[in-house]
């Protein structure tokens, strides 16, 4: 997930903290809210986001409860409450809740990510259904959302290694362990010797996402996962 910075005067502290740590971190969070003072809609959904990738689900889902149901009627919010919340519930392993809301969703998602403007997201949005259709043993979505993944990594060439994650994470939760892990040694290799990383905080949150795919081996079947 792709953090923006905010569109106020007093910036400096906030890129600061940026490049020493990045953005998924405690102290981007504080500095951010602190700027934003009083937090509006969009706020919500930018701090949400961080959590999210700071693996603070509690934290994510506290701030999008924030957004009201009339704000709802405004498809831009409910793109991305829709998407925040599939992603905490796939990270969270509540499979069969992500499963339902994706399906229930997947029509509207699909217009609203198509969208240029979305573009910063859509990436993920992609990685998420793919994953989605693996556990839902649906192969030809599968390779229709790695499709427009790769597409969307031909706009952002710097996050092309969110495709062989994405990869990774479609063979374990189609139960092909070995296979999955034996990716997963590549990838990490391929990170660490990558030498484009404009900050080491880069290189550690990629890595920290590699490593979050672990979190779809199937164990019990991901329709009565909870």
């Amino acid at each position: 997930m792709r953090s923006r910075y905010p569109e106020v005067e007093d910036t400096s502290a906030l890129k600061e903290i940026y490049e020493l740590k990045g953005s998924y971190c405690e102290d981007y969070a504080e500095e951010y809210k602190r700027i934003h003072s009083p937090l509006k809609g969009d706020d919500y959904f930018t701090l949400a986001e961080i959590y999210i990738e700071m693996e603070d689900y509690e934290k994510a889902k506290d701030l999008l409860s924030h957004i009201t149901p009339a704000s709802m009627f405004d498809d831009i919010n409910q793109g991305q409450f829709e998407h925040l919340w599939i992603t905490i519930l796939l990270y969270t392993q509540r499979w069969e809740d992500a499963l339902e809301r994706y399906k229930k969703n997947r029509s509207f998602l699909d217009v609203f990510m198509s969208n240029p403007v979305r573009a910063s997201i859509a990436g993920d949005y992609n990685e998420n259904a793919a994953i989605l259709s693996a556990i839902d043993e649906e192969k030809e979505d599968v390779e229709t959302y790695l499709s427009r993944l790769r597409e969307w990594c031909d706009m952002f060439p710097k996050n092309r290694m969110q495709v062989s994650i994405t990869e990774a994470e479609v063979l374990f939760a189609t139960g092909k362990e070995e296979k999955a892990e034996d990716a997963l040694r590549t990838i990490e290799q391929d990170i660490l010797l990558n030498n484009k990383y404009k900050y080491e905080w880069e290189r550690e949150n990629m890595l920290k996402k590699l490593y979050r795919a672990r979190r779809l081996k199937r164990g019990e079947s991901p329709r009565t996962f909870h």
